[in-house]
């Protein structure tokens, strides 16, 4: 009887520690030159579960043919998965994509209320954004950096609105007067607890059992995801 209950104990303590771990989510965008590179990296259950996806040599073709990537993921779960393919994001696809987010949105209660209640969840615990742009002309140049640094503390102030920053984010912009240049590299982590993200989900499933078709729609929608 003694066993079953340390057993017992020992399982909720695990749960607890499970439960009040973190999801940890980072992500690199770097554009150097001709060179892109976009990796997301997840963690979970203090780093025992991992997650890597890559995407390199983006490459822009026209308006209707899109754009052409490299994909590379990685996982640990089970025995661990990894696979490389290319991957084609074309006028077609964004028009999918953006039906289906409207019919998502259709058939689910108030999901931007619940999109606005998630993300207060979410804790940004580094974000760093550096730039450097080059050009023959130091005018144009520092009008540039001039440029770049309004926009960027627009775009940093309006996802302030939204996710908690627990660092001061640390933005540069460096003008370079040798030769045309322009690279750039954001580095975001955002962590949220496993159990705000259950909750989020159960919140979730409830709306969309309260919307008209809402369970039809998102059956749909995921089996031809």
């Amino acid at each position: 009887m003694i066993g079953w209950a340390i057993a017992g104990g020992i399982v909720v303590v695990l749960l607890a520690l499970i439960v009040f771990s973190s999801i940890e989510c980072k992500i690199i965008i770097h554009k150097s030159g001709k060179h892109e590179r976009i990796v997301l990296l997840i963690r979970a259950c203090y780093g025992l579960l991992r997650w890597k996806y890559e995407w390199r040599s983006i490459r822009f073709i026209n308006l209707e043919t899109g754009v052409h990537l490299h994909v590379k993921s990685k996982d640990n779960v089970g025995t661990g998965h990894a696979s490389r393919e290319e991957a084609q994001v074309d006028k077609k696809l964004i028009e999918k994509y953006k039906h289906n987010v409207r019919r998502l949105l259709r058939h689910t209660r108030c999901i931007i209320l619940w999109l606005k209640e998630t993300l207060q969840r979410v804790q940004c615990s580094m974000f760093t954004w550096d730039t450097e742009i080059g050009l023959l002309n130091p005018a144009t140049a520092c009008l540039l950096t001039g440029a770049s640094w309004s926009v960027k503390s627009m775009l940093v102030g309006a996802l302030s609105h939204h996710i908690r920053f627990r660092r001061h984010p640390q933005m540069e912009v460096n003008p370079q007067f040798h030769t045309p240049f322009f690279s750039t590299r954001i580095v975001c982590i955002t962590k949220i607890r496993i159990v705000h993200a259950i909750t989020a989900v159960i919140k979730l499933i409830i709306r969309i059992v309260r919307a008209e078709g809402g369970i039809r729609t998102w059956r749909n929608i995921l089996s031809r995801a």
